[in-house]
């Protein structure tokens, strides 16, 4: 009975890990036009899934695992200042922004658990970065306002990023089979077929599905507050789905399964102040007013609101006017 109950659990686990998390694949930040520097955090989360027979010789190295690496490296680490030198040179070249990231700290989780007809892998990447240099300067035709840069947001990073750890060496943080070589290196020699190894070596640091039109995401002006937050979320022109990868391969004969899943992408950037979106050919951009008088357009509610109290003062005008008649 105990055997049983652990086994059911072990389960649950299991599936809670093969389903797609509520959030990931996420992009947040808040751009100040008057600082010129800020925080960004990035997360990306890769689900794999392998499928094999009970008893067989993949199941064999697989059922009973329960492995997990977690730790984080920041800019002292040498691999992650090389990471930054080929992000600083990616945007540069390939997004033409002139964004700079001084600072970078990432968080890495990757689990490992297995039953006897399959395994499941979470690969789990954090990034929080510092970025300066966002502020292009006053915007064409503009008055009282600012351009912001945001062709930063989006990028890929597809190299090793190898860091030293006590325990398994070098480790890859930035691709699933990286905790394979570390932790069960006789596995990624079996996982050999050219499907298996295009799926086990995805980056994790692949955030190009932010690259959606800066038009396309949804921006909501909140003239009160005086922020403006840009969103993937909700109705943006076209669907956000996650990403599922099914590679059938087999193993002395013996048909298998491996799956990945990324979850969809939710990205949200907060702009202190009214903001509107700009873009010329590849560049895009937010323009910042400095005075909310200055711009030529409101938000919706703030124009009901106006609409409202005009006919409700020429009510009580009128009403006024026929009492001093009287």
């Amino acid at each position: 009975m105990a055997l049983s109950l652990v086994m059911v659990l072990a389960s649950l686990l299991i599936i809670n890990m093969t389903t797609i998390p509520a959030k990931a694949t996420s992009l947040e930040t808040t751009l100040s036009p008057d600082e010129n520097r800020a925080i960004v955090r990035y997360e990306s989360v890769q689900v794999l899934n392998i499928k094999y027979p009970d008893g067989g010789d993949i199941g064999s190295k697989l059922a009973g695992k329960n492995i997990e690496i977690t730790l984080t490296v920041d800019s002292r680490d040498p691999a992650i200042q090389m990471l930054m030198k080929d992000m600083n040179a990616y945007l540069h070249r390939e997004r033409n922004s002139p964004v700079t990231v001084s600072d970078l700290l990432i968080d890495y989780r990757g689990e490992l658990r297995g039953l006897n007809e399959f395994a499941a892998l979470s690969h789990k990447v954090s990034v929080r970065m510092t970025i300066d240099g966002y502020v292009l300067g006053p915007a064409p035709n503009e008055e009282n306002a600012k351009m912001l840069d945001l062709n930063w947001r989006t990028f890929i990073m597809s190299q090793p990023v190898l860091v030293e750890t006590e325990e398994y060496g070098l480790l890859d943080i930035n691709r699933p089979s990286g905790f394979i070589v570390a932790t069960m290196p006789s596995l990624i020699e079996t996982l050999s077929s050219e499907g298996t190894l295009s799926l086990l070596s995805r980056p994790a640091l692949d955030f190009s599905r932010f690259a959606i039109p800066i038009d396309d995401w949804r921006w909501d002006v909140d003239g009160n507050e005086q922020i403006t937050v840009i969103t993937t979320k909700g109705e943006i022109g076209r669907p956000l789905d996650s990403e599922r990868y099914d590679v059938p391969f087999e193993h002395k004969g013996v048909p298998h399964q491996l799956s990945l899943t990324i979850p969809p992408p939710s990205g949200t950037i907060q702009i202190d102040g009214v903001a509107k979106a700009y873009a010329s050919g590849p560049d895009e951009a937010a323009i910042v007013y400095e005075y909310p008088t200055s711009i030529g357009f409101l938000n919706s509610f703030t124009v009901q609101v106006l609409l409202a109290l005009g006919v409700l003062l020429g009510i009580i005008s009128v009403m006024l006017l026929f009492k001093a008649r009287k």
